[in-house]
């Protein structure tokens, strides 16, 4: 059966790719490799906090400006702020590993711009990550579609937040999905900002068990209070 589920994950991944139009440019751009941080606890919003080596030229700057409540018809009036990278139209601000890429299919409200096309697929074993420079965040909300794949398989969203005096902590979310697009829960930000305000995200996407997924418009709620 494992070479039967092989060939699935490789035929979905045959069919994204090959629905992209003529002309369109999917490779992925490589990025810089992530900066050492502790290993992450396994199971949703646990914490690790250590000491990380930090390289900030791989963290663009979040937009301060921009902000919507994108996530109003889901119940969510906050507002929210767009990655840079988060509508996942190119693959400039991502690094892959596995089987993942840009592919052709946005998430079909397209929240943020009416043009919007793409979105990350991710299949088993593969990973997608992300990073910001953040100065408030308190949740990520992003949508996500379990493409192929058992209800068991479930979006594994770590996220490691580091401050330039080298501590560095890890929240892990479980988020489950179904065929159709779909907006996940506020995800907790870890917080360790200290006396520089400032703290460095790094947000890292993986596929649990035997699923493909894509995901889209990754965003943070910019403002935490106190």
């Amino acid at each position: 059966m494992r070479w039967v589920g092989a060939a699935v994950a490789l035929a979905v991944a045959v069919q994204l790719a090959g629905a992209v139009p003529a002309g369109a440019d999917e490779t992925p751009v490589p990025v810089p490799p992530p900066p050492t941080v502790t290993a992450t606890i396994p199971g949703a919003l646990d914490v690790a906090v250590g000491p990380v080596t930090l390289d900030l030229n791989l963290f663009p700057a979040m937009d301060l400006v921009n902000w919507n409540s994108v996530f109003a018809p889901w119940g969510d009036e906050r507002l929210y702020t767009l990655l840079v990278g988060g509508d996942a139209e190119s693959a400039a601000h991502w690094q892959f590993s596995g089987g993942a890429f840009i592919s052709w299919g946005n998430e079909p409200w397209r929240v943020w711009n009416p043009t919007d096309r793409r979105s990350v697929s991710l299949l088993p074993g593969a990973s997608g990550t992300l990073r910001t420079t953040d100065h408030f965040a308190a949740e990520l909300r992003f949508f996500t579609q379990r493409l192929t794949g058992p209800s068991s398989s479930w979006l594994k969203v770590t996220v490691t937040a580091q401050n330039v005096d080298g501590t560095t902590a890890t929240v892990t979310h479980r988020v489950d999905g179904g065929a159709s697009w779909a907006a996940s829960a506020p995800l907790t930000v870890p917080d360790v900002r200290g006396a520089s305000g400032v703290q460095y995200l790094t947000l890292r996407f993986e596929p649990v068990g035997w699923g493909t997924w894509r995901l889209d418009d990754v965003a943070l709620d910019p403002w935490r209070s106190g």
